[in-house]
């Protein structure tokens, strides 16, 4: 079948990791694996992610070899400064990832993540606070935010980024917890 690199990525508060989960081949569980009949990830030249940010204009591109691509699972931390932003916002992140290996031979794989790191903060800080004060109109709103959030990581498991972008754009406005 041949080699089809995929990526995944975890958002903190500050940084993202980036993970190649490629793995190695296997004729019978991952034909598209490294190594051969396929190329190895040792063997690669050059990596990058280009980071497709929410409310960045600019994609922003980084080089992330000699440590990805790699067949160990073992990811690599962008921290927001490496990205020119201030925090890590919500909403759907698009990441390319391209592989070059010898003889000017490329992968690209692009991927979409529905970050929600801040929101889920801050609504973690919502319901903190229900435990404490025990009631109220502040109840409704969180748990309406919580089904809300819901329906966009549903959106985006549907591959309906944008309205799952949008989702999250709108809880994340009631949402100043400083996350």
């Amino acid at each position: 079948m041949g080699l089809s690199p995929r990526i995944n990525a975890i958002f903190g508060k500050s940084s993202v990791v980036v993970y190649d989960t490629t793995c190695v081949y296997d004729l019978e569980t991952n034909d598209t694996g490294y190594g051969a009949p396929n190329e190895e990830a040792g063997d690669a030249t050059s990596a990058t992610v280009e980071f497709t940010i929410p409310g960045v204009e600019d994609p922003v591109v980084i080089d992330v070899y000699p440590y990805l691509p790699n067949d160990t699972g073992v990811g690599y931390e962008i921290f927001f400064d490496d990205l020119n932003i201030n925090t890590i916002p919500p909403g759907e992140w698009k990441l390319k990832y391209t592989i070059t290996f010898p003889g000017d031979v490329s992968y690209v794989t692009e991927c979409w993540f529905l970050n929600t790191c801040p929101i889920d903060c801050c609504l973690a800080e919502r319901v903190k606070a229900i435990d404490v004060k025990c009631g109220g109109d502040y109840d409704a709103e969180t748990f309406r935010l919580i089904s809300l959030l819901d329906g966009a990581k549903a959106n985006h498991a549907n591959c309906d980024y944008e309205k799952a972008h949008k989702m999250a754009l709108y809880i994340n406005k009631f949402c100043n917890c400083g996350c």
